[in-house]
This record gives structure tokens, C-alpha cells and sequence, in this order.
């Protein structure tokens, strides 16, 4: 026979083929039999796990069971209770729907399933050795199901190799049922690992509930509970947690659509640049996000593992998603809270308790006194301000924003500065401001100011807490915010150039030309046609020095027909600026720059971090004071 004959697979090699496709590792099936459960209305459900999953995995739940007569049905490829026809996808709000998990399951492992409905009297068992049915028999059995799985893979040795350890296998398996406990948080969940129970769950618990039940009240005071909220085509709903709970990865970031386990890069994307404005490059805000999306707008027949999803409208999404997150991130105040006293509880006894008293006190003094000298009569005003290097660049911006004044933001600049641009998603210029201003639960008006510690950081109390404020970072904040509320409304100022700057344009966006003109202008460019396929500059943004300006230009353009208008590149260039402008860490300053600082603060509508997304603020609380100093145990 012809080695390259075309031939008919055998009913074995199709099934270990498409097995391949569904178990890809112990977690996969993990996944698969719990969303079963749940797809069963169980309202309670046990894991059982052995050397992660590969030699023993057992399931039980007390959800509807399966007909006797269907018990053998439900082992065969393709079939399934949750569909009829390719219709009811328009319909379909279960987890499972391919009909092929539990043949795949079946054909490469030893599996024993015990099942009885509320309506029989007495339970069916089933056992299967690779796909091979070996026994069945009535027994009696409670309502529900168990499903045992051993050895797993014995028949596919090859691909068992490709197995990780039992700890790595763990891991995976110990994230998928962290993740299908916290959307079922109205199931009660156990989860038995070597015979050591690592998880229960209780049930009817919020987002924000079920995920403190899960590690131990760590986030107790750090996150945000999200009650569904409908927003057109989409219910949002789920927790936020503030910028005291950083992650270093995307670990604990959680994302479901109608409940079902996904991975979406647009909604990690979105979620993120939401966030930007209060997190540090190389950190990633931990939340949970689960929309709720009528199923005929939404895909979700991609994968065989079910974890893709595809949205029938991603720009409507990404907008009502944004601007939802940016809402409710403003409504919270971010500013971190010190977790000093856990350094010191978590000394042994037996150990030297080697305290760093440098965090309070200096070779100095505590507080610098001249730093905050009160002035010295009635009539000191701002001209009396020092005009040394460091603190001139507040001297000036204190006076070139009073009322009526010509403004000038950035003063004290190198023209020829480069910056470091960094790419992320992008949103229109409705979006470009960071927060909303109709936050008020935090007012750095009411602070009472002690002092200023190392002429960097304003200590100030307010209740039973103190603050501390990052002088340049509060100040950072201040300018950049004048800039984009300039941009804004269109008052940003521009510098004509001595000699005008042609930029030519690509063949396939010369059409728009004058729509890229427009779009140019509304930087704070001067832009006119100069031919069909090319444009002139006679104007450039003050911000910026004349190659930075074309550079921005030339992106603009390159990226028009993308509809990216690089807002978020605007931005960073803003914030660079600012960051040179801004008053430093050692700049003395006088009282009553600090009172403009403090009130500025309260005008930006983000006043909790700069614009890298450091904190401006960090609160110590008397409860973190008297645990340090053992007041308290």
C-alpha cells in the first residue's frame, strides 16, 4: 500500500487524538468535572487529589445526577445535555457544551463513576479503563454524583512524560479550583490535596467575602466589593482591590463572562490602563471582573478548553469597561496604608529584636523646624519666596497660576531632554484626565501638618493617623494635571518654529490628510496640506522641544489609520516633563508652599499618585504606631 494512501483513523487513535486536545494536564480535568458540578446545580462540592492529580482525582457533588439510562450516553463523544443544535449558543449560560470531556477523560485514564438522580431509587456505577466499559451495576448512593479518576494517561505513556512535578501539577490545580470558587461563591467548596483538606469554602458569600475566605482575611481592608451594575449590553460586577495590594504578576487577577473561567488580554488591557494612574511600572493591580453578556453577542466556541472568548463588539466593551473601573477606582482612596507593625511581629522570640529607628529619626532632628518657619509678619507674600535653584520652580508655578496669570508650567527646562516612551492601550482624548472629580472622602485641606522629615516628606495627622506626603510626587501631580486639563480644552500653548517642517504622509492615509491635520492640531500643532501626500509644521507644542514635537508627529500619523491617538504616550512625555519640574526630594519649603501644595492637591482629581503611578501619600495608622511600640499585642 501506498505509504501516502489517505485512510480512515481508527475509533481509538481518533479518541486518544481528540483526548489530547482536552486533557492537557491534570488541572484541565480538574476544571472540567467541577464545571460539570456546578452545571448540576450542586450546592456543595469535594475535590480529592493525589501527587497532583495524576494518580487520583475524585469529585463529588450534590447536584442533579444522571439518568441511569444515560450514564453510558454521557461517556460517548459529542454528547451533551446543555445543547441540541448550533442554535442554543445564542442561548447558553452553562459552562459546559462540547459533549467531549468525558469521552477524552475516559480514553486515557481508569475512571469509576457513582451517580443517582433525586428520582431513582437506587444509584447507577460505572467503571471505564480507556475508554472501554468493564462493569455496570445498581447500588444504592446518595444524590449526586462521584467520578474517580486513576492513572491518569497509563495508556499514553509519551504524553504522561510531559507531566511537571506533583508540586508544579498542584499549583495549576489549586489555581483553577481558587477560581471556580470564588465565582460560585453560593457553593460551598472542600478541597482535600494528599489527604490534607486545603480549602473550604462557605456559601452566599460576596466576591470580596469569598475571596478573604480563601486567604485568610489578607484582603480585608484592601478591596472593593463591586455589586452588579448593568451598563447597555453588559453587567459588571465582582471587587477591586486598592494600591495597597500590588501584585508582582497576574496571578490573582480574575476574569469571567457569565461565570465561566476566561483568559482575555482585552479585558486584562483595559483593566490595567484603568489602573495606571495608581500603580508602579512592573506591578499589576489584583481584582475581579465578571460580565455578565447576553450570549448571542459573545463567542465562546474557540478552544477546546474553553478558556477563549471572543466579543461580538470589543470597542463598545473596552469603553463601558474603562470608564466603569475608572469610576469606581475614584470613588476609593488609594493611598496605602503602612504595614510596619508586621515586620515586627513576625520576629522570633528568641531573636534579637533589631529595630531601624533611621525610618523616624535622622542625625538631625525629627522634623526640620527652619523647613517650616512660619513668616515673619503680616505682610510676607509670595514674592519673599526663596529664589534658590531648588525651590524656584514652586516660586514660579505658585505665581504663574494665580488668576489671570499667563501660565508657563514648565520653567527651569533643557530643551533638548530626551525621554523614555513606554506603549500602552490608548482611549480617546475624552478619557485623557485620570480620575473622576467627584471624590471628596479625602481632603488634604483637613490635614493638620507637623513637619517635614529630611525636606522630602510632609508629616501630617489627621484623626488617629498620620500622613505622609512625597513633596516632589504631590507637586508632579499638580503640573501634569494643569497640562491635560489644557489639552482639555484646547488651550494649550504653541511656539511658532523659525523654519516651517515638512512631514510627508504615507500613500495610505494621504486621503485623510486633512483629518490628520485636525488631529494634529488638537496636540497643539499648527499643521497646513502642502501637497497631497505631505504636510507642513509651522507650530509646535511648548511643552515640547522641536524633535520630541516631531517624533509625536510622526506617530500621530504612522498610527491614524489604527485610530490610536497615542494618549497614552502624550501622557507619558507630560509626566517626564512634570518630573523635571516639579520640586525635589531636600527642596526646603515654606509653610505656605506647603498649604498650596496641600490645596492643589485637592483641585487634581487624582490625588493619590503621580503620574508613574507612585503614591503621593502613605498612612501610618495609630494602631500600626502602638502594635510597633507593643502596646498593643
Amino acid at each position: 500500500m501506498n505509504k501516502n494512501q489517505i485512510k480512515q483513523l481508527d475509533d481509538k487513535t481518533i479518541s486518544l487524538i481528540a483526548a489530547g486536545e482536552v486533557v492537557e494536564s491534570p488541572a484541565s480535568i480538574v476544571k472540567e468535572l467541577i464545571e460539570n458540578s456546578i452545571d448540576a446545580k450542586a450546592t456543595s462540592i469535594v475535590l480529592e487529589i493525589r501527587d497532583g492529580g495524576k494518580s487520583y482525582i475524585r469529585v463529588t457533588d450534590d447536584g442533579f445526577g444522571i439518568d441511569e439510562a444515560d450514564v453510558e450516553l454521557a461517556f460517548k463523544r459529542h454528547t451533551t445535555s446543555k445543547i441540541t443544535s448550533f442554535t442554543d449558543f445564542c442561548n447558553l449560560y452553562t459552562n459546559g457544551f462540547r459533549g467531549e470531556a468525558l469521552a477524552s477523560i475516559a480514553a486515557v485514564s481508569r475512571v469509576s463513576i457513582t451517580t443517582k438522580t433525586k428520582e431513582a431509587f437506587l444509584g447507577t456505577s460505572l467503571i471505564i479503563t480507556g475508554g472501554i466499559i468493564e462493569k455496570k451495576e445498581k447500588v444504592g448512593a446518595k444524590d449526586g454524583t462521584t467520578i474517580i479518576i486513576e492513572d491518569l494517561l497509563y495508556n499514553t505513556p509519551a504524553r504522561k512524560n510531559f507531566l511537571k512535578s506533583n508540586q508544579a501539577e498542584t499549583s495549576k490545580i489549586n489555581d483553577i479550583v481558587e477560581r471556580l470558587a470564588l465565582i460560585n461563591n453560593s457553593v460551598k467548596f472542600k478541597y482535600i490535596n494528599n489527604n490534607k483538606v486545603m480549602l473550604t469554602t462557605a456559601s452566599n458569600l460576596t466576591f470580596s467575602e469569598s475571596m478573604n475566605n480563601i486567604y485568610n482575611n489578607a484582603y480585608d481592608k484592601s478591596i472593593k466589593e463591586l455589586p452588579i451594575e448593568y451598563l447597555g449590553d453588559y453587567g459588571i460586577e465582582g471587587f477591586l482591590g486598592d494600591n495597597s495590594i500590588m501584585s508582582h504578576n497576574r496571578k490573582n487577577q480574575y476574569i469571567f463572562v457569565n461565570k465561566r473561567v476566561v483568559k482575555s488580554k482585552l479585558i486584562t488591557s483595559v483593566v490595567e490602563e484603568a489602573y495606571s494612574q495608581f500603580i508602579t511600572i512592573n506591578r499589576f493591580p489584583i481584582f475581579l471582573i465578571n460580565l455578565n453578556v447576553d450570549p448571542a453577542l459573545i463567542d465562546v466556541n474557540i478552544h477546546p478548553n474553553k478558556l477563549e472568548v471572543k466579543f461580538s463588539n470589543e470597542n463598545k466593551l473596552k469603553d463601558t469597561l474603562f470608564n466603569y473601573i475608572k469610576s469606581k477606582l475614584s470613588e476609593s482612596i488609594m493611598i496605602p496604608k503602612s504595614n510596619l507593625s508586621s515586620k515586627y511581629d513576625k520576629v522570633k522570640k528568641d531573636e534579637p529584636q533589631n529595630i531601624n529607628f533611621d525610618l523616624f529619626i535622622n542625625e538631625t532632628n525629627l522634623f526640620s523646624q527652619d523647613a517650616v518657619k512660619k513668616p515673619d509678619s503680616n505682610n510676607y507674600t509670595l514674592d519673599s519666596m526663596p529664589t534658590n535653584d531648588k525651590s524656584h520652580a514652586l516660586e514660579n508655578f505658585i505665581i504663574n497660576t494665580k488668576p489671570n496669570a499667563e501660565n508657563n508650567l514648565f520653567i527651569n527646562e533643557n530643551p533638548n531632554n530626551n525621554y523614555d516612551l513606554s506603549s500602552k492601550p490608548s482611549y480617546n482624548k475624552t478619557n485623557l484626565n485620570t480620575t473622576s472629580n467627584s471624590n471628596h472622602q479625602f481632603n488634604y485641606k483637613d490635614l493638620s501638618v507637623i513637619g517635614v522629615f529630611i525636606n522630602s516628606y510632609i508629616i501630617t495627622q489627621y484623626n488617629e493617623a498620620l500622613y505622609v506626603i512625597d513633596q516632589h510626587a504631590a507637586h508632579e501631580r499638580i503640573l501634569y494635571e494643569k497640562y491635560l486639563n489644557s489639552y482639555k480644552n484646547d488651550k494649550i500653548s504653541s511656539q511658532n518654529l523659525l523654519i516651517p517642517i515638512s512631514i510627508n504622509i504615507s500613500f495610505d492615509v494621504s486621503v485623510y490628510i486633512h483629518d490628520i491635520i485636525d488631529l494634529l492640531n488638537d496636540y497643539g500643532f499648527n499643521a497646513e496640506p502642502f501637497s497631497q501626500e505631505s504636510l507642513v509644521i509651522r507650530a509646535i507644542p511648548n511643552i515640547f522641544n522641536q524633535n520630541e514635537a516631531i517624533n509625536l508627529a510622526n506617530e500621530l500619523i504612522n498610527n491614524f489609520s489604527k485610530q490610536i491617538y497615542l494618549s497614552d504616550e502624550l501622557k507619558e512625555k507630560i509626566a517626564s516633563k512634570a518630573c523635571r519640574s516639579a520640586i525635589k526630594a531636600n527642596d526646603k519649603l515654606l509653610s505656605l508652599e506647603i498649604s498650596q501644595i496641600l490645596s492643589d492637591l485637592d483641585s487634581c482629581e487624582n490625588k493619590y499618585s503621580c503620574p508613574h503611578g507612585r503614591p503621593i501619600t502613605i498612612e501610618l495608622s495609630k494602631y500600626e504606631l502602638e502594635k510597633m511600640f507593643k502596646r498593643i499585642v
